[in-house]
């Protein structure tokens, strides 16, 4: 028989010591061993991430950017396929007036969100916007990140996002006539 081990009592009522034989201790401690593995193997698993340039901000980001593009991607197909059960001689009238006014706001969004998206990286990587000079600018950035950040500061420092929304809104146009067209092909080869 194993001898009996004391522990610790952790809230229950005296406050005392409990006995538990020395099995159920080592299963327990090794149960609390496999835990602490698993928080440090994914805690690892995150500087690891990290270390090679992409961190959980980005990510997050980046994940927003695809949602966002999708919405301007497929709203012009879902659209059309609403209008299309409504059996209008004026399905592509509105379809093209409903179209531009969705895809400008989406686009628009899309602009601003790449912006600030930009932004909300460089505060994330310690790059100080409002610095005098180079040493204040990146007096926060670790040198890993540095080529990282110079590339946020070009993007941030180009055109602006305004115009950005004035180009994409250029290319919404064709987009719609491709869609409305390419639905017309469909519809008669079928």
């Amino acid at each position: 028989m194993a001898p009996d081990v004391l522990l610790p009592s952790f809230g229950g009522v005296g406050g005392g010591q409990t006995s538990l034989p020395l099995k159920q201790k080592y299963a327990l401690q090794h149960s609390v061993f496999r835990k602490n593995v698993t928080h440090i193997s994914v805690l690892e698993a995150i500087v690891n991430k990290e270390k090679n340039g992409q961190s959980n901000m980005e990510t997050i980001i980046t994940i927003a950017d695809l949602l966002i593009l999708g919405l301007i991607i497929s709203t012009p197909i879902l659209l059309l396929s609403t209008l299309e059960k409504f059996n209008t001689k004026w399905t592509f009238l509105v379809y093209f007036l409903i179209g531009l006014i969705v895809l400008a706001i989406l686009i628009f969004v899309f602009s601003w969100w790449c912006n600030e998206s930009n932004l909300i990286l460089l505060k994330h990587y310690g790059y100080n916007i409002d610095g005098m000079n180079e040493t204040e600018f990146y007096g926060n950035v670790s040198p890993e990140n540095r080529e990282r950040v110079n590339s946020l500061v070009t993007s941030v420092m180009g055109i602006g996002w305004p115009l950005k929304t004035v180009l994409g809104y250029v290319f919404a146009i064709p987009y719609l006539l491709f869609i409305y067209l390419g639905k017309l092909l469909i519809k008669r080869l079928c």
